[in-house]
């Protein structure tokens, strides 16, 4: 169970990267690279993932309200749940 947080150009190279296992941690990550103001308008990308898969991708030329601009909007991630359904309570 791993998050990663990192930047992606559009020829797929990767920098600033976070791998972690903490939730909270992953999150802040994401939230400061999103908030990179100084690079609006360039062809880059922050992504968050969790065991592969996506969760969010922001791209930074796009303006709010754009279809993957998350910087106001980052409260609406979709965050895997604790744990399998056999192990959480009621499961």
């Amino acid at each position: 169970m791993t998050y990663r947080a990192h930047l992606r150009t559009f020829d797929g190279q990767i920098s600033e990267k976070t791998i972690t296992k903490d939730q909270d941690a992953a999150a802040e990550a994401f939230t400061t690279l999103v908030g990179r103001t100084d690079l609006d308008g360039q062809k880059l990308a922050a992504a968050l993932t969790y065991n592969n898969s996506q969760l969010a991708f922001h791209r930074f030329d796009r303006n709010p309200g754009d279809r993957d601009y998350w910087r106001a909007k980052l409260d609406e991630i979709e965050w895997p749940s604790a744990g399998r359904p056999a192990e959480m309570e009621g499961g």
